[in-house]
């Protein structure tokens, strides 16, 4: 069944059936809680986690299972009951969906928000769950992506009652591709960087914020510096799942650095960063030459219970479909749901957009 889905045929549904669930997720676990979302957000955040974490395990289950991709972990475990910022190389843009699999044998999905494109919150299903829990977008303008990162990481600390939090960053800001590398390629030679061929040079402000401002807060335990690299064929771009390019083995080669080895300083922390970033172009050149990291980490089995909740999730999700197909009222309900979601779009660039506002006419 597995070598039957590794076609263009199987490639569709894989990316159709995701992209099913995550809207399915959107309009009706989500949607009908939208109400909580001025008038009890804290109670709105955990619900809408809940769903959220359902929606990215059942895709986590679809790759997994459905199409026999084997993920393997080396060197250290990540510990996700401490607050801790996630660095990794950005091969592919599907890079984040296969880390997932990894984060659900550590802990709860819930527990881990990233740092996005702002234009990945327009895209229905995915971006509009994503953005009603937390999750950060830039627009890679400091002016504007400055006080809404400051404004966000507190808002998510507050709604994580006790619980920790990781964010997962791709300093790199943009996935692997023989462009991007061109253009890496460019700003190596003018800024006087060597030249790397397995990954890109990377953006330090980001992660310089998210540093600076979970240390002041006290909030975090560690660095967990990751490299991803694929066996198979590797979905560069979105199109490439429609063509059937599913990987057979994703590796991640994990690093757990304590903050007091990160620099206190903005130019010790680019140093550091870019320092990080040639180690990971020498493993991932020695990844190519042997297939495998060192340090092997055992890497369980999915727990039962996402099989149970990931199987009911797609049944679900077909079901729904299946009304909306068939009932006027159903359909309309969707069509509602969709036209909230695009409105508060408009109006507010998205629901992170509307928490921010809501909490700026909060009187202090």
């Amino acid at each position: 069944m597995v070598l039957a889905l590794r076609n263009t045929l199987g490639g569709c549904l894989f990316a159709l059936l995701g992209n099913l669930v995550l809207l399915w997720v959107s309009l009706f676990q989500i949607g009908p809680l939208l109400w909580l979302y001025t008038l009890f957000p804290s109670i709105f955040r955990h619900l809408a986690d809940a769903a959220c974490e359902i929606g990215t395990s059942t895709c986590g289950y679809i790759s997994e299972i459905m199409y026999g991709i084997e993920f393997k972990v080396f060197g250290d475990p990540i510990n996700l009951s401490e607050d801790s910022i996630i660095i990794m190389n950005h091969r592919t843009c599907f890079d984040w969906l296969f880390f997932e699999n990894v984060v659900l044998r550590y802990g709860f999905l819930r527990d881990l928000k990233i740092l996005q494109k702002d234009v990945l919150k327009k895209v229905p299903g995915a971006g509009w769950m994503c953005q009603t829990v937390g999750h950060y977008y830039i627009r890679r303008s400091l002016e504007r992506d400055v006080p809404y990162l400051k404004e966000m990481i507190s808002q998510n600390l507050a709604y994580a009652s006790g619980r920790s939090i990781s964010t997962l960053i791709y300093p790199e800001g943009t996935s692997f591709c023989p462009e991007t590398l061109a253009k890496s390629h460019r700003f190596g030679d003018k800024s006087g960087l060597p030249r790397y061929q397995h990954v890109l040079h990377p953006r330090t402000a980001g992660f310089i914020h998210f540093v600076k401002s979970l240390r002041q807060r006290g909030r975090l335990d560690a660095v967990y510096d990751v490299t991803v690299a694929y066996s198979g064929p590797i979905p560069e771009v979105e199109l490439d799942i429609f063509k059937g390019k599913i990987p057979y083995v994703v590796s991640f080669y994990v690093n757990r650095i304590v903050p007091t080895e990160v620099p206190a300083d903005e130019e010790g922390i680019v140093g550091w960063l870019n320092r990080l970033w040639g180690d990971k172009e020498r493993i991932l050149s020695e990844f190519q030459e042997c297939g495998t990291f060192p340090r092997p980490c055992a890497c369980e089995p999915l727990p039962w219970g996402y099989h149970i909740v990931a199987v009911g999730t797609i049944l679900l999700s077909l079901y729904s479909l299946a009304l909306c197909l068939t009932s006027v009222w159903m359909a309309l309900y969707c069509v509602l749901v969709s036209v909230i979601f695009i409105s508060v779009q408009y109006k507010y660039s998205g629901w992170d957009g509307l928490s921010l506002a809501m909490h700026s006419r909060t009187p202090s």
